[in-house]
């Protein structure tokens, strides 16, 4: 008996995929060309293009954005979540430091739990 089984797809998945496949097979391979923008932070070609911008302008756009590749795709970061995550890391270097008061390290460590919680319900939600 075959210990290993594999999930069915529906007739409707095993479709779409034979779909994405016949159209990845008739698209020409994609390389990007020598002018467009690249952001030296982030290795991602910025390759979309918009009529009312500037090249110069876009260049501007995404030095100033924030942003983060994840597996659901890429998730921009405002102004206040790059202030939260400053202070998380503050709160994580409280914690870690040796010299610091014993008070001050568990306060730390106190409220990197809280907001741990807190995210893990926002996800959650």
């Amino acid at each position: 008996m075959n210990s290993h089984k594999s999930r069915r797809r529906s007739l409707s998945e095993s479709s779409k995929l034979d779909y994405l496949a016949t159209l990845a097979e008739q698209l020409p391979a994609f390389a990007p060309s020598p002018e467009e923008p690249v952001d030296d932070h982030y290795p991602l070609v910025l390759s979309v293009r918009h009529a009312s911008e500037s090249l110069a302008a876009l260049e501007r756009r995404s030095k100033s954005e924030s942003f983060i590749c994840t597996a659901q795709g890429i998730v921009f970061q405002d102004t206040k979540c790059q202030r939260y995550q400053s202070k998380l890391n503050k709160l994580v270097a409280l914690a870690t430091n040796s010299t610091s008061t014993q008070s001050n390290v568990l306060l730390a460590k106190k409220a990197l739990r809280y907001r741990k919680v807190l995210e893990r319900r926002r996800v959650a939600t």
